[in-house]
């Protein structure tokens, strides 16, 4: 089964919007395992909804050029509609992270939208598989003439996704940080760019026009990919440049003030030293509680004195050792390698904590990355 040239230039250019899509949703969830923020995981869920209208054409362009075959419309339509009440969902979910409603009403918005998204998919589903044809039916090999069902179930999703990312890009434009604010920029951009593309395939349907469209809707996944990644490419491009060190500039400041004032707050730790007796030192380690600041510790961070087995988290067990090198409980050398010291003053102790947590951050960069 032949293609023209024209059904293979929408297939290509097509599978290329959906790769790339993907490829943005896939970047933006792994930036949720990375700093664990779930707005991630939300707009990687939603942004998977993004190409969906446009799978059916390419499962049928992938089937007729390896298999020589046109897939089930029922097929056709699942990966075509199923997720996209889901997708819609997800936006929520993200647009939500982003308000300021309290926790009860914020219960309320989610169990309520849950239920119409349930609603929608089992409607959805019960009408793919009682006839597809309500759904609507192919013109040519790859592509669909959508029903009014259809047509009404893609419209009012866009218009839901539509209203949530002028909202959700409004929000992001009020902040005092430049980068935000262009992030806000994007995504308004970007749904403008699906939205006047979607209308430019329904009101134009010549094969040159929905080309045209499918490309732009190609740069509309590079915005969203810049919404919620930010790459520095895409901020020296759209940022001027002495915007952009000024802005370094600020962000660097703004580390530096925040790792002095959270030394001094951990220096008020460190200053609370007293005689601690063996007893308290079975307790803490029993528990897994660091012997200075109390908090849990995890395998990953634990550091015990070898001399007395006194527990310490990584991050008191460093401090330590970069000021008296001195255990708390026996009072030996926390790093053998350095000699006990005696800190002659409080300015000299919050410099070394100060120092030792701009090393301990710059680890941390350096994991990440």
């Amino acid at each position: 089964m032949l293609l023209s040239f024209e059904l293979m230039m929408i297939g290509i250019i097509t599978l290329i919007f959906v790769a790339i899509n993907l490829f943005v949703a896939i970047k933006i969830l792994a930036k949720y395992f990375e700093v664990r923020d779930k707005t991630f995981l939300y707009a990687g869920l939603a942004i998977i909804g993004i190409p969906l209208p446009w799978t059916g054409v390419v499962l049928n362009f992938i089937s007729i050029i390896f298999f020589d075959t046109i897939p089930p419309m029922e097929l056709h339509f699942f990966i075509h509609g199923f997720y996209i009440a889901f997708a819609t969902f997800f936006w929520l979910m993200v647009n939500i992270n982003f308000s300021k409603i309290s926790e009860t009403k914020r219960k309320k918005v989610i169990i309520i939208a849950f239920i119409i998204t349930i609603i929608v998919e089992s409607v959805y589903l019960t009408v793919l598989f009682t006839d597809t044809t309500i759904l609507g039916t192919l013109i040519n090999e790859i592509q669909v003439d959508y029903a009014i069902f259809s047509e009404i179930y893609l419209l009012t999703a866009t218009i839901v996704n539509f209203s949530l990312a002028l909202w959700l890009g409004s929000q992001l434009r009020k902040s005092e940080n430049e980068k935000v604010r262009l992030q806000g920029k994007l995504i308004i951009t970007g749904y403008c760019i699906f939205v006047f593309a979607g209308f430019l395939e329904v009101l134009v349907p010549i094969i040159s026009v929905i080309i045209f469209a499918r490309i732009l809707v190609i740069f509309m996944a590079i915005t969203f990919y810049g919404t919620f990644v930010l790459p520095k490419w895409m901020e020296r491009l759209f940022l001027k440049q002495k915007d952009h060190d000024v802005l370094e500039i600020k962000e660097e400041y703004e580390e530096s003030k925040e790792v002095k004032d959270d030394a001094e707050e951990f220096f008020k730790v460190l200053s609370q030293r007293r005689d601690i007796t063996e007893k308290e030192v079975s307790f803490y380690r029993e528990r897994n509680i660091c012997l200075v600041c109390k908090g849990k510790v995890g395998k990953d961070n634990a550091h015990t004195c070898t001399e007395c087995d006194a527990l310490y988290c990584e991050r008191c067990s460093l401090a330590l050792a970069q000021l008296e090198n001195s255990c708390w409980a026996c009072n030996e050398a926390i790093d053998k390698s350095k000699p006990i010291r005696v800190i002659e003053s409080e300015e000299e102790r919050i410099e070394i904590i100060t120092k030792s947590e701009e090393a301990r951050k710059k680890n941390l960069n350096y994991i990440v990355k």
